[in-house]
């Protein structure tokens, strides 16, 4: 009996039942809707916020009527992602009468940003639940069809080596044992200065940490040699703690998903509704610390006791559909005022920005701009100037930055088509651990894709998802497959 099998035999002692999850599903769809009318300012945006969420949990209901819902499908982290995004942050807006977003008016363009996303919302459903390619994935990234611990081992090891030479290279490069406390001492103007001078290409390889994390706790889950837990620590803890001291939640995601990512579909169990619910308080609440403690050491206060969690943890907990966490739809707002108006459309955007970010900035200081940056730059010029981090917009955002509502139509439907690849190419692998592994990164970057751009989610693969993709060739190619 295979994963696939055993997941299905499992699932009736081991799931709530299809009726308890619709139940609840239905529940906070109406709450949504009742919400929408409650707050919002006209009949036109009641219907765009309530048609956004029916298009995102219409389809989760049918599965969960029909047994078939897995939290490890992409859609469902596409769905909380644009549930917090395109739906809770509209409502939030106007519940708070906050229209005005870093120093601009967004209540003009608020009304087109909903329908765009509506639109957006649509089409990745419809490529979702229609589209095709899981064929050519299959047939193009079949796993290994064995796994060989001392390999492996060997090989991880070497990806935590590697990285962390690269990282050191660059640390030794800016000072040494300062700039590392600097760059462990939380967000800051001398760390952004510092970043923005370096390479990506030598302070991102301590995310090489990662895949070698997830081959080690690989390893664990299939010997249950302890050796392998203590590695998965000893590469795990110390990438862990750094992205904690930055606050960066959605660079923690790979590492806090990808684990019990590969947990649980190698057990072949899934976890019960109301577990998850309350493992997402708990991230929630942990990600609400990290945000304001950020917030707070950027800022020079360094005590605990001076952040917003410490003080009034109610408002840090709502802060997540108000503030930073959830500010994609707002920024899209902003963006639609320059985009095409002072910045043209640019259907080759996405070959173009890939380019850029190719090119290394030590080769090329005064490379080109790529297309989220050039918004940055011409609505907050002050800010570009002094750091790389900015304002997210989220991935429709970024489509349509392309070719308006019609670009964000034909990219989402894509999108759809690609995800529902993914999974598809992982069910017909699932009883395969490097199968396994290679899907753990996914539910996480989807996030990661909703709330970003395709180069940012490509330039965290190539030092996470690459060497793994690499590996598994590797073993594949030296069995003569």
């Amino acid at each position: 009996m295979n994963n696939s099998q055993l997941m299905e035999a499992r699932e009736e002692v081991h799931s709530d039942g299809p009726g308890l999850t619709v139940a609840v599903i239905v529940v906070f769809w109406a709450f949504i809707v009742l919400c929408a009318v409650g707050y919002s300012e006209t009949w036109y945006r009641t219907l765009m916020i309530s048609g956004i969420a029916t298009a995102i949990l219409a389809p989760i209901a049918y599965r969960a009527a029909s047994g078939t819902v897995s939290l490890f499908e992409p859609i469902i982290p596409s769905a909380l992602a644009m549930l917090v995004m395109y739906v809770g942050r509209p409502i939030a807006d106007q519940a708070l009468g906050s229209y005005l977003h870093l120093g601009y008016d967004i209540s003009r363009t608020f009304d087109w940003v909903l329908f765009v996303i509506f639109i957006g919302v649509v089409a990745f459903m419809i490529g979702y639940h229609f589209g095709g390619g899981d064929t050519l994935l299959r047939r193009w990234m079949p796993p290994p069809d064995t796994f060989p611990e001392t390999k492996l081992f060997f090989a991880a090891a070497i990806i935590a080596l590697i990285g962390a030479a690269l990282f050191g290279t660059f640390v030794l490069s800016n000072g040494g044992v300062g700039s590392f406390l600097i760059i462990f001492g939380g967000r800051s103007f001398k760390r952004a200065s510092m970043l923005r001078q370096g390479s990506a290409y030598l302070y991102f390889g301590i995310y090489l940490l990662l895949p070698a994390t997830i081959v080690f706790y690989g390893l664990w889950e299939r010997t249950r040699n302890l050796k392998y837990v203590v590695c998965s620590v000893i590469t795990g803890v110390p990438l862990f703690l750094y992205e904690a001291s930055l606050g960066d939640r959605s660079e923690l995601l790979p590492l806090v998903l990808g684990l019990p990512t590969v947990h649980y579909l190698w057990r072949a169990k899934r976890p019960r509704l109301f577990r998850m619910i309350a493992a997402g308080l708990i991230l929630l609440v942990f990600f609400a610390f990290l945000r304001t403690f950020r917030n707070a050491t950027a800022t020079g206060h360094r005590d605990i006791k001076s952040t917003k969690i410490y003080t009034d943890p109610g408002m840090a907990l709502a802060s997540t559909f108000t503030k930073d966490d959830s500010e994609m739809f707002d920024t899209f707002c902003n963006l639609v005022t320059a985009v095409p108006s002072k910045l043209p459309y640019q259907p080759l955007g996405l070959v173009r920005d890939i380019g850029i970010r190719l090119l290394p900035r030590v080769i090329y200081p005064e490379k080109p701009l790529e297309l989220p940056d050039q918004v940055i730059v011409v609505l907050w010029p002050a800010h570009y100037r002094s750091s790389r981090a900015s304002s997210a917009s989220s991935i429709l955002a970024n489509f349509y930055q392309w070719g308006g509502v019609f670009a964000v139509c034909i990219a989402a439907f894509g999108m759809g088509i690609l995800m529902r690849s993914l999974w598809r190419w992982y069910m017909a692998f699932s009883n395969n651990l490097h199968a396994i592994l290679l899907y753990s990164f996914v539910p996480a970057l989807v996030v990661i894709l909703w709330r970003g751009t395709v180069t940012d989610t490509l330039g965290r693969m190539f030092f996470t998802v690459l060497p793994m993709i690499l590996l598994q060739r590797h073993l594949r190619l030296s069995r003569g497959i």
